[in-house]
């Protein structure tokens, strides 16, 4: 089937003129010249626009476009602070140290690690019917204690702290060398 044409040369597709918003005929006085006041206002609205959005432009800042001043006195405190803490070790950043017990608690702490060692070393000789030739022998060394057999019955045993050095003998009592060292212990982890 054919498509109908107008005198003008387009198409009738059924939905009117192309030229008009409307899809209906051409209005000629929508073609008639404005005047000169009309396109006067015009044009000064659409420079009133572009100035507007020029200035709303300037007012804008680019992201990139920061102020530097604040950055460089930034980091410059920033690297200042690291290299006196790095550096200077100040007073106020170090912990206080903490004050060795007192002589009565390191005497009853290393009794009970002579104790300990005894027991253990007796508990040895139980299960093998001779002593350590070595202290590792009859389990783990505690610190500061040295281990010497002086026969095959009898043995020494010395503990040694930072102020106090004690000795034992096998042939002591050993609830007699812990003595009051357990009531000291346990009145010095009570009171923290």
């Amino acid at each position: 089937m054919e498509s109908d044409s107008h005198s003008d040369g387009h198409k009738d597709d059924g939905g009117g003129s192309p030229d008009t918003p409307e899809g209906g005929p051409r209005d000629q006085d929508s073609l008639a010249p404005s005047s000169e006041q009309e396109r006067a206002s015009a044009i000064a609205s659409v420079l009133r626009d572009q100035e507007q959005k020029a200035q709303v432009r300037g007012r804008i800042r680019p992201p990139g476009d920061k102020p530097l001043l604040p950055q460089l006195l930034s980091l410059a405190l920033a690297t200042a602070v690291s290299v006196y803490v790095w550096f200077g070790s100040p007073s106020w950043l170090e912990p206080d140290a903490v004050p060795p017990p007192p002589v009565s608690v390191e005497e009853a702490s290393v009794r009970l690690a002579i104790f300990l060692q005894a027991q253990r070393i007796e508990a040895y000789r139980e299960e093998n019917g001779r002593l350590p030739a070595f202290l590792e022998e009859a389990g783990p060394r505690a610190p500061g204690v040295s281990y010497r057999r002086m026969d095959s019955r009898t043995y020494l045993i010395r503990g040694q702290g930072e102020r106090v050095g004690l000795t034992y003998t096998s042939d002591q009592a050993p609830d007699l060398f812990l003595g009051r060292g357990e009531d000291i212990l346990a009145r010095a982890l009570g009171d923290r």
